[in-house]
């Protein structure tokens, strides 16, 4: 009975050490995982290729693979600073580790697919599961922007430039920098040197302060990304003829105070319903309710940073009956600076 009672405690505590040495297995797994894709992100940032931030992030990802090893997230991280460091056989192998555990996974075998090129032995069976086609990877491309996947976006229009460049167009290249911004805040510097003279830029700050932008120079995000969101009549408008997303890039040359107005169409049957937001990230909704087709001017007031951005608008209460059909419109969007911050006054 005394040696029951005596184990007892010995017991509890072992069972308590196990416990806290697991929370903390799994809270270093996670701390490995969410620094290694930061640095990633940051290599992203300066150059693909950025070596010592590469390695870095494989010292943190390999053991986080390792633990999490049934996890397609964390493989795919490590898989991709793998590819970006040059190491493809590497990461055909933790690929189809991924493929393994999530089969009917596009991206995954997208990856696989660029991969497998890189190293110079192509997987064709997959390529033609996959349709592996300019046509193909730009509609993949374009369900990354839709469902906000941002990073696996920007390697199906990276690879598009790469191999099929007579398809990489004005509004493919606009797509890749709206991906290049939504994640990463702000335009990588080997994006910007490759691609500005593709897309056409409002500069707003340091010497410049408004900016108008024609409503027919927003261009679509989704659906038919980089399309002129005046494509359908060719009027001085853009006119959301169904729900989505559409946007205009931005560089904020000072950082500061920024004001936004858009004139909008209060369209019949009211309400019009928008979102409005930066780098892909809605910050302000409005409602227009008159429904008497008069124009109205919104007024949003944002904080900026000086970065490369993304003015962005959806549309989100599309409706039509063969009687009726709600659009939303925008004929101009003036940034207007309000204040710089101390240190860009």
């Amino acid at each position: 009975m005394w040696l029951a009672k005596a184990r007892t405690p010995t017991l509890t505590m072992f069972i308590c050490l196990t416990i806290i040495f697991s929370i903390a297995i799994a809270l270093s797994g996670s701390l490995d995982i969410h620094r290694g894709a930061s640095l990633l992100d940051q290599a992203d940032g300066i150059d693909a290729s950025h070596p010592e931030l590469l390695a870095e992030a494989i010292v943190y990802l390999q053991p986080a693979a390792e633990h999490e090893s049934n996890d397609p997230l964390t493989l795919r991280y490590l898989a991709r600073a793998y590819r970006a460091s040059g190491q493809q056989e590497k990461a055909i192998t933790v690929l189809e580790r991924a493929r393994y555990l999530n089969p009917n996974s596009l991206l995954v075998k997208w990856e696989l697919v660029f991969a497998y090129r890189d190293a110079g032995r192509p997987d064709y069976l997959l390529e033609k599961e996959l349709g592996y086609s300019p046509e193909a990877l730009i509609v993949a491309a374009e369900q990354g922007l839709e469902s906000e996947h941002y990073q696996e976006t920007l390697q199906l229009y990276s690879h598009l430039a790469k191999h099929w460049p007579e398809h990489y167009s004005q509004e493919m290249a606009f797509c890749h920098l709206i991906a290049a911004i939504s994640l990463l805040d702000g335009l990588p510097d080997f994006l910007r040197e490759s691609e500005e003279k593709f897309t056409r830029y409002y500069a707003v700050g340091d010497g410049i302060p408004h900016s108008i932008v024609p409503g027919f120079e927003l261009r679509w995000v989704y659906p038919n990304c980089g399309t002129l969101l005046n494509s359908q009549h060719g009027g001085a408008d853009a006119i959301f003829w169904w729900g989505g997303r559409g946007s205009i890039i931005v560089e904020v040359r000072q950082p500061g105070l920024y004001q936004f107005h858009v004139s909008a169409l209060n369209d019949d049957p009211p309400p019009v319903e928008m979102l409005f937001g930066i780098n892909g990230r809605p910050v302000h909704s409005v409602s227009l309710t008159k429904g008497d087709r008069s124009w109205e001017t919104i007024v949003l007031t944002i904080p900026l940073s000086k970065s490369v951005v993304s003015f962005d608008v959806w549309f989100v209460n599309d409706f039509a009956d063969p009687v009726v059909d709600r659009n939303a419109s925008i004929s101009q969007v003036e940034i207007v600076r309000v204040q710089f911050d101390s240190d860009g006054s």
